[in-house]
């Protein structure tokens, strides 16, 4: 769990692309189907497969088969993180 003034209060801006179903968040391309590892201010981290992105929402299916809904004001915001996994 990361604690207030930890790493999502000292990354500075944060740069979103939209490009049909894929979208560029801090430099790196996400499209359908790739595994995801969010790191959540709130929930903690957990890992995830990216589905689509709509109206400005990312759609993520968790290993546990629910699926959630990230806006991405959440990114701007530095309340959540999205990297690869490896």
């Amino acid at each position: 769990m990361v604690s207030s003034g930890g790493y999502y209060g000292s990354r500075p801006e944060v740069e979103i692309y939209v490009d049909g179903s894929r979208c560029m968040i801090d430099g790196i391309w996400y499209k359908p189907n790739d595994s995801v590892v969010v790191l959540d201010a709130a929930l903690g981290k957990y890992n995830a497969k990216y589905l689509f992105l709509v109206n400005d929402e990312i759609m993520l299916q968790r290993t546990d088969g629910s699926k959630t809904r990230l806006h991405l004001s959440q990114f701007r915001g530095r309340k959540l993180c999205m990297q690869p996994k490896p």
